[in-house]
């Protein structure tokens, strides 16, 4: 149950209990006069049955000894609770009800009537309509503004706010060293070191609910009153409910209070006093922070983000342009930030005029220390410059009780731009990452402001030499190209994108978020997909596939990207005739790839051979080789699967697996493993056909003039019992089928060959399991 015990209450003792047959309890329930919560008024939505005895002291003894329970709110209507429901925890059987059901009445069948006066009953009701639970698992700030958040909604709402504060590995994994850089890292720590005990017993459901990051409500805030809940025990809180309809509008104001009302652990109390000591003696007139956030927007994978995280990190140039602004009124100002290297060059730039928290730490204030120290500290401050960081949020909540003052409300998009421009070739030592990232943010900024697009390549091509492998670069690029309708250069600079380490990150990124500025690119790449332009088509191929468009838009990408590889008119016919089949078939070439199944191990030789195919074919459609070599590497490759499938006919074994149907079919399985396999699919097909029939032809005209050389008979094999078994092969059954497709009527066999190859495929993997 993830409620504790003192959430509850027992209205067992309330009810009538009656016995029936003498082993069936009837509880009564439909006179009980305590109040339940403003959601059950009446007490009839149970949260819990708890069943006790000393007699009983594991889960299948319980089911064995109750027969059956039921509940009813008309007592005409029963409920069975299946057994399922039942929970052991400490030595006690839970059924969880969740308050899914009006109750008026209980029956208990207890099979051994010598256990009815031996067993406790309890019958257990929230003392609030439920549980607002902060749960986040990532940064420090990110996980305290929903404990405000639920703190305060529970206030207002009668509800019980909780916290689930798990450790994570970000304390160990997150980045702290770059090149040269000393990062700040991440930090949440264990709830033991920032919450009291007693705090905790009250509070915590860590390992009764999951973390969970809920992303911006956006609602009523009456809605948290209607049933049913988020969650049977209530609601995840977000970090952010300003949008929230019918909150109060100055919500924030109560926040310092809250803070205040939490219970630390004693080395968390020991922070906040050290703080508020050095902070009256340093600053006895307050100062201004500027909470500089870099870190994973700028230094790690998801700096490949198309807006830059705009509004949330904060580049060097605005934080320059901060502290000039507050050093011309003489105010003292303390930098905060993630990035300690960048911290001191600044403070070394501006000759000691500013501080650094860092000043202000002892050696043994580190790791999650060291957050705590931060974020307290930042609080003390009478004004908060920063982007919309958690930590700086939190701070500003807990100090200030407002949101901190934004850099983009406090200067224009233009004054922005004239800042990063004036700023940029300052004589600082930064990590090149840094000025990748305000490059990526001024060109983000000039794009709002419809700056020529020669200008914003221009932006782009200097942030590249900063930093090769952000994708961020290319794909606003790519977008700046097709805007200027320089499609060859567009289809170049996607070409360059595909092999950068972070585009898998990217791609998903796309993929799963339709923000406008991601929306644009998809749209050039659907838009654009033409034969000529390979890279385009390969990626509306691939997004059309992973975002489920319709199976004939996939196909028509599909077809672009086929039909633009660089081969001759004969092989062009070719892929023609397979895409048509496909389309009848209307099935994309993903879903085909995974109806078909693989009953037979690689030949080594084989597979070795088919990768340095592969490769050497990515090569020759980079280099735009010639079409011969295609055409030779192909037949290479169908010499050696007829060479795999044909063997010198001494055997009734070899005889039939060099019969048309077997070598077909073993195609069809060796080149439906990949993209590329399906592609060459056709050519491997009618090569092995046009083979078998000159064979055939060839074998027909010996016999006719030499009769001797005429095969005997299949059934005078030594080995034709064994024989016959090929032809139960999931091989030789994929062969017949495409044969009898080939074979029937203006083709129409075609329509139903998918469906027929996904029968046998079944077929055959149900007879292998029957085997076993």
């Amino acid at each position: 149950m993830i409620f504790k015990d003192i959430d509850l209450f027992d209205i067992y003792k309330e009810s009538k209990q009656t016995l029936l047959d003498k082993n069936i309890i009837f509880i009564d329930l439909s006179n009980i006069s305590q109040s339940g919560h403003k959601l059950n008024i009446d007490n009839r939505l149970i949260e819990c049955i708890r069943l006790s005895s000393d007699l009983i002291i594991s889960l299948d003894e319980w089911i064995n000894i109750i027969n059956k329970l039921q509940i009813s709110f008309d007592n005409e209507n029963w409920i069975e609770i299946s057994n399922k429901n039942f929970i052991f925890n400490n030595d006690k059987l839970e059924i969880n009800l969740n308050e899914k059901y009006q109750i008026k009445f209980i029956k208990l069948n207890i099979k051994d009537e010598n256990y009815i006066n031996k067993i406790k009953i309890e019958i257990l009701n929230r003392k609030f309509p439920g549980l607002m639970v902060a749960s986040r698992s990532d940064g420090f700030g990110a996980r305290f503004m929903p404990i405000l958040n639920a703190m305060y909604l529970s206030s207002k709402l009668g509800y019980k706010f909780g916290i689930v504060w798990p450790k994570s590995s970000y304390d160990q994994t997150s980045l702290k060293k770059l090149d040269n850089n000393e990062l700040a890292g991440l930090y949440g720590g264990n709830e033991e070191f920032i919450f009291d005990k007693e705090f905790l017993n009250l509070y915590s459901y860590l390992g009764k609910i999951s973390p969970a990051n809920i992303h911006a409500e956006n609602h009523d805030i009456q809605d948290y009153l209607k049933r049913p809940h988020q969650e049977n025990f209530g609601y995840h809180i977000s970090y952010d409910i300003s949008k929230l309809k019918g909150l109060d509008k100055y919500y924030l104001k109560e926040y310092p209070k809250l803070w205040k009302s939490i219970k630390f652990a004693k080395p968390v109390n020991d922070i906040i006093d050290n703080v508020s000591q050095k902070v009256q003696k340093y600053f006895p007139n307050k100062f201004i922070a500027i909470h500089i956030r870099a870190g994973d927007g700028v230094y790690d994978y998801i700096r490949s983000g198309l807006d830059a995280f705009y509004r949330k990190m904060m580049p060097n140039e605005i934080a320059m342009a901060l502290i000039d602004e507050n050093l011309k009124i003489n105010n003292d100002i303390v930098l905060f930030g993630d990035d300690f290297t960048q911290l001191r060059e600044l403070k070394k730039f501006y000759k000691n005029k500013i501080y650094l928290i860092e000043d202000f730490i002892d050696d043994t204030i580190i790791d999650i220390k060291r957050v705590i120290f931060d974020i307290v500290f930042m609080s003390k401050a009478k004004e908060i410059y920063s982007g919309g960081s958690s930590f700086a949020k939190t701070a500003s909540y807990i100090g200030l009780g407002k949101i901190p003052e934004y850099y983009f409300t406090h200067f224009s998009i233009d004054e922005m731009i004239i800042i990063v421009k004036k700023y940029f070739n300052y004589n600082l030592n930064l990590h090149q990452y840094q000025k990748s990232y305000s490059l990526l943010f001024l060109h983000n900024l000039c794009l709002m402001q419809h700056v020529s697009r020669d200008e914003l390549i221009s932006i782009l091509n200097q942030g590249i030499n900063y930093d090769r492998n952000n994708c961020a670069f290319l794909v606003h690029m790519f977008n700046h190209y097709i805007y200027l309708k320089k499609y060859d250069e567009a289809n170049n600079t996607l070409g360059l994108l595909f092999d950068l380490k972070d585009f898998d990150w990217m791609y998903k990124y796309i993929i799963r978020y339709k923000d406008s500025i991601y929306k644009v690119f998809v749209n050039n790449i659907i838009g654009y997909s033409q034969e000529k332009y390979l890279n385009i088509s390969y990626m509306a191929s691939k997004i059309s596939i992973d975002t489920k468009l319709t199976r004939s838009r996939i196909l028509k990408y599909l077809s672009n990207y086929l039909l633009g590889l660089n081969i001759d008119d004969k092989a062009k016919n070719l892929l023609n005739h397979y895409i048509n089949i496909t389309n009848k078939l209307n099935v994309s070439v993903n879903e085909i790839n995974s109806q078909i199944e693989t009953n037979i191990k690689n030949n080594e030789n084989l597979k070795s051979i088919l990768q340095n195919e592969q490769i050497a074919l990515k090569n020759q459609i980079d280099t735009n080789k010639s079409n011969e070599v295609l055409i030779q590497k192909l037949k290479l490759e169908i010499d050696i699967l007829n060479k795999q499938t044909t063997s010198t006919n001494l055997t009734a074994q070899s005889r039939i697996k060099n019969q048309l149907s077997y070598k077909l079919g073993q195609a069809i399985i060796d080149n439906s493993k990949s993209l590329l396999g399906y592609i060459k699919m056709p050519f491997i097909l009618s090569y092995i056909k046009e083979t078998h029939q000159k064979e055939q032809k060839i074998y027909q005209e010996k016999i006719k003039n030499n009769p001797s050389l005429k095969l005997p008979p299949l059934e005078t094999y030594p080995d034709y019992k064994e024989a016959i078994k090929c032809k139960n092969h999931l091989s030789y059954k994929l062969g017949e089928a495409l044969i009898n497709a080939d074979k029937s009527k203006f083709k129409l066999g075609y329509l139903w060959l998918w469906f027929k190859c996904k029968q046998l495929t079944k077929e055959h993997k149900n007879c292998k399991i029957n085997d076993k």
